[in-house]
């Protein structure tokens, strides 16, 4: 497993030229760290936690850019982060709705586990898979933080994003897993739009809407254990991405369903009895 980062140069060009390899001094440039040092993070919990060898399970490398933009046009920084299939990039952010991408842990690597779920279950994105595909970059990122700064379920504050926004954005981050749809309320970039249960479910949300009804279930089964999130409900999800039942047009039931099996096959009954409740809270299951 090696690290390799790219730089854009503030252009579309994938991966750019070559700023820092494994085991290489640190950069200058803080954003090639932070990308460096948040894959070395979220790689080491996944490797710790689950017992995963890098992002493809077998040990191969990373590449990541850094100061992507594709649209030489607009003189502001590019607002998006992304994977594309074989590796992530990330955008500085324009300044005015949103910061460098890199500077949150918990975004690096929402993306690298985007790979993760390809090279798994391989969840299509769009309608409730998409939703589904997202969550799971959410919840695996959510885990990555608290794993770093070890902290419990209940010490945690389950936003997603804490450093995207510059000052003048009025809410604390991009999500929040506890409560879907509260994140933010801003005059520029308007209303968090993700829902948090089922009732509120049609296929044309996007898929980073749709993506809070697994989101809050994950936070409730994982508040619902107790102690911290990746000893019990991230083994579990962990478990169900990686089932031969999860297929790439999954549904949010089909999901729920096998959360619940695997809870009573790595646990015990009383710990099925806590997802299931959670599922059935967000709408899911009855």
């Amino acid at each position: 497993l090696k690290r390799l980062i790219y730089d854009a140069n503030g252009r579309g060009n994938l991966p750019g030229t070559f700023v820092r390899g494994e085991g290489s001094e640190r950069s200058a440039d803080r954003q090639v760290n932070n990308v460096y040092d948040g894959i070395g993070i979220t790689v080491k919990f996944f490797h710790t936690v689950f017992g995963r060898n890098s992002l493809d399970g077998e040990g191969g490398n990373i590449v990541a850019t850094v100061h992507m933009d594709d649209d030489l046009k607009d003189p502001l920084g590019y607002n998006n982060a992304f994977f594309n299939g074989t590796q992530v990039a990330f955008g500085d952010g324009d300044g005015i709705i949103f910061d460098h991408f890199t500077d949150s842990l918990d975004v690096v690597a929402h993306e690298l586990v985007h790979a993760i779920t390809q090279y798994t279950a391989g969840i299509i994105y769009e309608a409730q898979a998409g939703g589904l595909n997202e969550s799971i970059s959410d919840v695996f990122a959510a885990m990555v933080e608290q794993w770093h700064f070890y902290q419990t379920a209940a010490d945690a504050d389950w936003l997603t994003g804490q450093s995207l926004f510059p000052v003048a954005i009025k809410g604390p981050a991009l999500r929040d897993l506890s409560d879907p749809g509260k994140a933010y309320n801003d005059p520029i970039l308007g209303r968090d739009r993700q829902v948090s249960h089922f009732t509120q479910y049609t296929d044309e949300l996007d898929v980073h809407e749709s993506s809070g009804i697994p989101n809050r279930a994950f936070y409730l089964i994982a508040t619902g254990f107790g102690g911290f999130s990746w000893a019990k409900a991230g083994k579990i999800w962990y478990a169900t991405l990686t089932d031969s039942r999860i297929k790439p047009a999954v549904t949010f039931k089909e999901w729920a369903d096998v959360t619940v099996d695997q809870a009573s096959k790595l646990f015990d009954i009383s710990a099925s009895i806590i997802v299931r409740n959670a599922w059935v809270a967000v709408g899911v299951l009855v």
